[in-house]
């Protein structure tokens, strides 16, 4: 870990701050969730010092909302009729990305337990599981190579809020 490790994007830096977020030495961290849904996932490289992961985040399309939708993740996700997740299936999707009834709140933490609502095109609406899908503006670590050593650069999610540098150019124009 790098000692500018981003614990968030707007959060404390380095190590330190990655202990103060996150207190891993406690086996109840939400960050052990985080990273034992990420891992699996796998990612891809931007260049060759620079991996990101998940895969759900580097190759979503730029022109879709990363808010109002969701890529599903395991291979026979079953669509449920009902928010409680009880009830005979209604269908199955594989690996794709589908859209919402209703966008996400960033920063986004999908629970474990739990169902989203979906609107399909072609079924209306129904609902999936969140543990089989993932949002592309939940977290993601990176990963640089630097003098020849593979380093984690840093875990957070996806604010979505403007830079302060353009928030600061709108209010003088």
């Amino acid at each position: 870990m790098m000692p500018d490790f981003r614990a968030e994007f707007d959060g404390a830096k380095g190590p330190a701050g990655f202990h103060r977020r996150w207190a891993p030495q406690s086996q109840a961290s939400p960050v052990w969730e985080i990273l034992a849904r990420l891992l699996p996932l796998g990612g891809s490289f931007y260049s060759g010092t620079l991996f990101a992961l998940p895969y759900v985040y580097t190759h979503f399309p730029i022109d879709l909302d990363l808010l109002s939708h969701v890529v599903v993740v395991k291979e026979k996700a079953a669509l449920l009729p009902s928010a409680t997740g009880h009830g005979q299936p209604i269908g199955q999707l594989g690996q794709c990305i589908v859209p919402l009834a209703t966008p996400l709140q960033a920063p986004v933490v999908l629970p474990a337990e739990g169902t989203l609502e979906l609107a399909l095109p072609d079924r209306g609406r129904c609902h999936i599981a969140t543990s089989d899908v993932y949002s592309p503006a939940g977290h993601r670590a990176f990963f640089e190579r630097r003098a020849g050593r593979w380093r984690w650069i840093s875990l957070a999610a996806g604010t979505l809020a403007e830079p302060p540098e353009l928030t600061l150019q709108r209010k003088r124009s």
